[in-house]
């Protein structure tokens, strides 16, 4: 049972490879952390419109960092996928 199993996993791994579906979920994962972005963005302008200025200078450091760190490079020809 346990041969089986690794030649299965082993098999989908090459499928995997080969039609690129890693690519696909990377740009998948991308889009939503995207999509993130702009609800942080709106929240940040709502936040400025309501005069809370120490929080919005606090909620906009936050957000910075949290950009640098989901700073994933871009794929060539990820639009193929969207």
């Amino acid at each position: 049972m346990h041969m089986t199993q690794s030649i299965i996993f082993r098999s989908l791994f090459i499928l995997m490879l080969n039609n690129q579906i890693f690519r696909v979920i990377f740009c998948i994962m991308k889009l939503s952390i995207q999509n993130m972005m702009i609800h942080v963005k709106l929240f940040l302008n709502i936040l400025s419109q309501i005069q809370v200025t120490q929080m919005y200078v606090d909620v906009r450091r936050c957000a910075q960092t949290f950009q640098t760190c989901i700073d994933i490079p871009d794929i060539p020809d990820m639009h193929r996928y969207v």
